[in-house]
């Protein structure tokens, strides 16, 4: 039996960029790497029956490119499909989306905002593996001490202290 969802991979500034999902809303993102296959074999992993569809999603690509060429981007209005994600992994998600461009915020402070308090080792492995990066900006929670933590995408913490570097330059560019 096979779905509906398609895929995609393009290039940014930074590299090859993957999103799956269906008409519902993108299902999976992957952060830029350096090659085609590589991006294509990160986004095709889950599902792996989706379909190849250069249109999908056309202008969340567009929003994505201007993202890693500095252009500020709220991803907050995408729509998502989080089928088949635990309630408290939906409050997680959902309060990491509120967490503004250029700012940064702690995993206790998810976990406050998801309505957990207590469970910031919890919100922790929420983000370790948030199927949607960059849509649902997981590179902005950090240790409460400030330091920037672990990042499990492609790139590890490298790649999550690029994307603050970036967006804190964006702020200060809007000032």
């Amino acid at each position: 039996m096979g779905n509906s969802y398609r895929h995609v991979v393009f290039k940014t500034a930074w590299g090859y960029f993957g999103l799956c999902g269906a008409d519902e809303g993108v299902r999976y993102s992957s952060l830029p790497v350096r090659d085609r296959d590589t991006a294509l074999g990160l986004i095709t992993a889950r599902p792996a029956d989706s379909r190849y569809d250069t249109g999908i999603f056309r202008q969340l690509q567009e929003h994505v490119k201007a993202y890693f060429e500095g252009v500020y981007v709220d991803f907050s209005d995408v729509s998502l499909d989080l089928t088949d994600v635990s309630a408290f992994r939906r409050r997680a998600l959902a309060a990491c989306r509120r967490i503004e461009y250029g700012k940064t915020a702690s995993y206790a402070r998810l976990a406050s905002l998801a309505g957990s308090p207590r469970a910031a080792r919890a919100a922790g492995s929420v983000m370790a593996a948030n199927p949607l990066p960059l849509i649902i900006p997981c590179h902005r929670i950090v240790r409460s001490d400030g330091s920037v933590g672990c990042f499990s995408a492609v790139g590890g913490t490298e790649m999550k202290r690029r994307l603050l570097a970036m967006e804190a330059q964006g702020v200060l560019a809007m000032k």
